[in-house]
């Protein structure tokens, strides 16, 4: 019997730097995958890096220290936490040089889309 999915992470940002991708690719190695999940969960295009994962645990805080780091930098971007088990979807955007941290339900997830 396989592990349910219980966290679904998806992101965005650019520019970054490749050490911040060598960064982020340490941080997610504790991160436990689906046994489905295909990866990977760092990859990259150009000066953009992307983060897909589904699985039981994922470093949120780790990431997030990170991804500020390049939002202080001048990065752009986006990282949804989806946390199926208690229902809760958790926004980081980064812009202005500042990472807002936002949530709502998941319920509620179309008031992130824009529509």
């Amino acid at each position: 019997m396989s592990q349910p999915v219980l966290i679904k992470v998806y992101a965005h940002f650019a520019p970054v730097t490749a050490e911040l991708v060598r960064e982020l690719e340490d941080s997610v190695s504790s991160a436990i995958c689906a046994e489905d999940f295909a990866g990977p969960i760092v990859s990259t295009l150009e000066d953009m890096v992307r983060l897909s994962f589904e699985g039981i645990y994922f470093p949120e805080d780790d990431v997030a220290d990170i991804v500020r780091h390049a939002v202080e930098d001048g990065a752009c971007g986006k990282m949804d936490v989806l946390d199926l088990e208690n229902w809760h979807m958790t926004r980081y955007e980064g812009r202005d040089h500042v990472l807002h941290k936002s949530g709502a339900p998941l319920n509620n997830v179309l008031d992130f889309s824009g529509f």
